[in-house]
């Protein structure tokens, strides 16, 4: 078995049962790191005999996903995959653009190896231009992707 690289599927329904039409976007070069953060909240509530405060349990906040992917249009990684607006558009058509069928951007979908499976919507899509074309046009990017899990309203 080979390289197997970051899938990243858009959806039309918050139950991720029907894809978008199209391919999964598939990454160019896996993460080398990824962040998953979950965290509970607490109301704080002061004692009215002033010891100590209390913590009592607020809710869980859904999990959040963020990690950098690297598309690199110079022919090294890809000969095939060197149009970076295309890369781009591919990208954002995904995870980003708003969906008229759907009323907002697609649900979305990041697989990677047998363990991670993470259903969420994007909520930010940063992109830094490393390496560019003598007439400027450019070659290599970094885009740091963040995700809010999503949970359907059914569960």
């Amino acid at each position: 078995m080979g390289l197997e690289l970051m899938k990243i599927t858009g959806y039309l329904d918050g139950d991720f049962n029907t894809p978008i039409p199209g391919d999964p976007y598939k990454v160019m070069i896996n993460p080398n790191e990824i962040k998953w953060n979950r965290k509970i909240l607490y109301n704080e509530q002061q004692p009215i005999d002033s010891s100590k405060p209390s913590q009592k349990y607020k809710n869980t906040a859904s999990d959040e996903l963020s990690f950098d992917i690297v598309i690199d249009c110079t022919g090294v990684v890809f000969s095939k995959r060197i149009d970076m607006a295309t890369e781009i558009k591919t990208l954002e058509d995904i995870v980003y653009t708003y969906n008229g069928k759907i009323h907002r951007p697609n649900y979305v979908k990041i697989q990677w190896g047998n363990n991670m499976s993470f259903k969420s919507v994007l909520k930010t899509f940063n992109t830094n231009y490393t390496l560019f074309r003598p007439d400027g046009s450019p070659l290599r990017a970094k885009v740091s992707l963040s995700f809010g899990e999503y949970v359907s309203p059914k569960r």
